[in-house]
């Protein structure tokens, strides 16, 4: 799960720095930072918890969200592209 974790964190704050260089609407970058620091608050309350839901929130939920967010990006990215 800390792999998920760490991936996540890392796929969304590189996302939130590459999306406004990109051209991308603003949207994609704060709804990356926004899944960026869900993340880090729900990791830190499960680290200091060791609750179930907090892991289950970290562990799987906002991955999950991130994972959309980033395939909903990269087809932006791609639709951009073709009309160059």
């Amino acid at each position: 799960m800390e792999v998920a974790i760490g991936f996540t964190l890392y796929l969304t704050f590189g996302l939130w720095l590459i999306l406004p260089t990109l051209g991308a609407p603003e949207i994609f970058a704060r709804l990356c930072i926004g899944l960026c620091a869900s993340e880090l608050v729900a990791a830190c309350a499960w680290g200091f918890t060791e609750a179930a839901v907090w892991g289950s929130i970290a562990g799987t939920q906002i991955p999950i969200a991130a994972g959309v967010t980033g395939l909903f990006s990269f087809g932006y990215g791609v639709f951009v592209v073709r009309d160059w």
